[in-house]
């Protein structure tokens, strides 16, 4: 039996940031930039207002997470922790998450554009199940 919520401690930075963060970063590790030109977008986990950075250049993506917010020019991204969780899981596509609303962009439209074709890399294609969230009878 768990304690009272009144006598719960809060978990600020512990198990759940820390599963948060990892996802954020492995968000990133997956994103392939290539010859991209260099942006930047801020991705803002809902629920716990959790915001991340991602500085994509030549051929490298650099995350740095629970920044403040958005920094000016900034492509921002919404979505859930559960969708994040999600995509990251190879699950749900980013295209997908973006067509159920699950993903939001704000900002420059070429941003966005950039930033859906380094979130939909060859490699994350082919681990997704052909038609995602479909049941089937066994």
């Amino acid at each position: 039996m768990s304690p009272p919520a009144a006598t719960r401690k809060k978990d600020l930075f512990g198990s759940g940031f820390r599963s948060a963060a990892n996802r954020l970063n492995q968000f990133g590790s997956e994103l392939q930039p290539g010859d991209t030109d260099e942006f930047a977008f801020t991705l803002v986990l809902i629920e716990p207002m959790l915001w991340s950075r991602y500085a994509v250049g030549q051929g490298t993506v650099g995350v740095s997470t629970h920044v403040k917010g958005p920094q000016r020019g900034d492509l921002v991204v919404v979505t859930a922790e559960a969708a994040l969780e999600e995509i990251v899981s190879h699950r749900l596509s980013f295209e997908r998450a973006e067509e159920l609303g699950l993903v939001r962009f704000y900002g420059d439209p070429v941003q966005a554009a950039r930033l859906r074709a380094l979130a939909a890399t060859p490699a994350a294609r082919q681990q997704l199940p052909a038609q995602p969230w479909t049941t089937r009878a066994d």
